[in-house]
């Protein structure tokens, strides 16, 4: 939602996409860790002041559906400068918003929707530290949830049991 407004425009991945922030990786003046810090900040404060459950123990961070990730040209550039892939790119913006989630609300356990690292290595994973980092979140649209062979136990064996989330949606 906030890359619809004017300010924040610019730190979209693709212009016409006000879904799609640009990685971190892509933006050298750092306003997108900034962005992501004091969007951060204010859930955790929403929800710290709000919820009359105790303290946040949970943060979802999204990192969902970034299906034009690539497509910028800041990104296309740190993609060819760094040898990396989409996926490789996205696995790197994820672990920095896990980190900047992590100083926000220390202690809290990160989520995030899978999609984005589906296609990635265990060792590429593994790199950027996200079998530590985060929790994923399963997500498929569909009535009942379906995981392509071998998922599960790849995530299982990155996270452990009892660290790997799921949901389905059917409108």
């Amino acid at each position: 939602f906030v890359l619809k407004h004017g300010k924040f425009r610019h730190l979209r991945e693709v212009a016409e996409y006000p879904n799609s922030l640009r990685p971190v990786a892509a933006d050298s003046s750092g306003e997108v860790a900034g962005l992501i810090r004091e969007m951060l900040t204010q859930v955790v404060a929403a929800h710290e002041t709000s919820l009359t459950l105790g303290p946040l123990r949970s943060v979802h961070i999204g990192c969902d559906e970034v299906w034009c990730l690539g497509q910028g040209q800041q990104t296309r550039a740190v993609l060819e400068a760094k040898c990396w892939s989409v996926t490789e790119a996205a696995l790197d913006h994820m672990a920095t918003a896990a980190r900047i989630a992590r100083e926000c609300r220390p202690g809290a356990t990160v989520l995030v929707w899978d999609d984005m690292m589906r296609e990635a290595s265990v060792d590429q994973i593994r790199a950027r530290l996200l079998d530590t980092l985060v929790q994923p979140v399963v997500w498929i649209y569909v009535e009942q949830l379906s995981l392509g062979p071998g998922l599960l136990q790849r995530y299982t064996d990155l996270w452990g049991k009892g660290a790997v989330w799921g949901g389905s949606a059917w409108r």
